[in-house]
């Protein structure tokens, strides 16, 4: 794939969006209703936050090919790929993880009723796990870290590599027709992994959308995102939860595409604020349901909740996590990735100024 001069400041905006998202399907779905206002939710569309997820994984797949394309076959790039990929997704993970199993350990009542050594150790791993991990949203950090590596096989050999990828996403495919599978087959084959390909296959075709299509590409695309949403929430979808998933996928898929060609060829931007919320936007996932569940102890015990509006209370809370990102990301995420990326630069090829700038995007 050629290099082209692009620095995707629009996907930091979306990246951003998705985050948000995802703090509102949180808020909408356990802060409210089980916590501030027992029952209540301030507005059920936000329960489709979830889907911000999918914008993730298929951003995933697009960087990954953007980036990395060109050095599938070679194999000294392999070690230095996965370094990068390793350093970029474990410490902020675990700079967050550790403090809250100290918390609560010390809190009784505060987290899981049971931590062990043993599955603190496994879940600092982020290998696969058959339920939930302690930090909830660490189930799609699994995902990323499984396709970074299945990815890496195109890195180590082109050939193998490609035709392990082929027959992997085949798979993923054929069991969106099969009943559930045991774990990890469930894992391994989950339709999750499809959103991947579908970022890939953006990653090859932004460029060749024609100027005059790439508005109706973005409309279609968030259009269809949010109708299968909606669809599915107020449960007159047709079809199972693994094509919701697929075809919102592909709906995210299509949106990354038309917003990559948006920047390209029609000058596409975004505010600098959603752009620094995008660069947070890691923190933001990792460090939201943490913050709110303490936050809605201290606001229940203070009865806050007993007098503030909902929706003034869901202002707060959003504005809260995201400051609370931002500050995180500064002293915590840029500094431990940083100190990473100066590591990995010794005896590592150099790459592209460009595929440098990218890299520090989060997967």
């Amino acid at each position: 794939m050629a290099e082209r001069k692009l620095q995707l400041a629009t996907l930091q905006g979306g990246r951003a969006i998705a985050a948000i998202m995802v703090v509102l399907f949180h808020i909408e779905i356990f802060i409210f209703p089980q916590r501030l206002y027992p029952g209540q939710g301030v507005f059920k569309a936000f329960e489709i936050g979830y889907s911000g997820v999918e914008f993730f994984f298929a951003l995933s797949g697009f960087l990954m090919a953007y980036i990395h394309t060109r050095h599938f076959g070679q194999v000294e790039r392999a070690g230095g790929y996965l370094k990068k990929r390793i350093g970029r997704i474990y410490p902020t993970y675990w700079a967050l993880l550790v403090p809250l199993v100290i918390l609560w350990m010390l809190v009784p009542g505060a987290g899981p009723e049971t931590i062990g050594l043993g599955q603190v150790a496994y879940d600092l791993s982020l290998l696969p796990t058959d339920g939930e991990p302690m930090l909830a949203v660490a189930w799609t950090l699994q995902f990323e870290m499984f396709f970074y590596v299945m990815f890496m096989l195109a890195i180590l050999s082109k050939r193998v590599g490609l035709a392990a990828l082929g027959i992997w996403f085949a798979a993923c495919f054929v069991t969106l027709f099969l009943p559930t599978r045991p774990f990890p087959l469930q894992f391994i084959t989950s339709e999750y992994n499809l959103i991947f390909l579908g970022g890939m296959l953006a990653a090859y075709g932004f460029d060749h959308i024609r100027r005059n299509w790439i508005w109706p590409l973005f409309v279609f695309g968030s259009v269809f995102f949010v109708s299968v949403g909606l669809a599915d929430l107020y449960e007159v979808w047709p079809l199972s939860t693994p094509f919701r998933t697929f075809f919102m996928g592909s709906a995210a898929s299509v949106i990354v595409a038309a917003m990559a060609a948006g920047e390209a060829k029609r000058g596409w931007s975004v505010p600098k604020l959603l752009g620094a919320i995008g660069d947070a936007s890691y923190s933001l996932y990792l460090v939201h349901m943490p913050l709110m569940t303490i936050g809605a102890a201290v606001i229940i015990k203070l009865g806050i909740n007993g007098w503030m509006p909902m929706p003034l209370m869901l202002m707060g809370l959003v504005v809260g996590c995201i400051a609370a990102s931002l500050i995180m990301h500064h002293l915590v995420e840029k500094p431990l990735t940083g100190l990473v990326q100066r590591k990995l630069q010794t005896g590592q090829p150099r790459v592209s100024n460009v595929a440098e700038k990218l890299n520090g995007l989060r997967q």
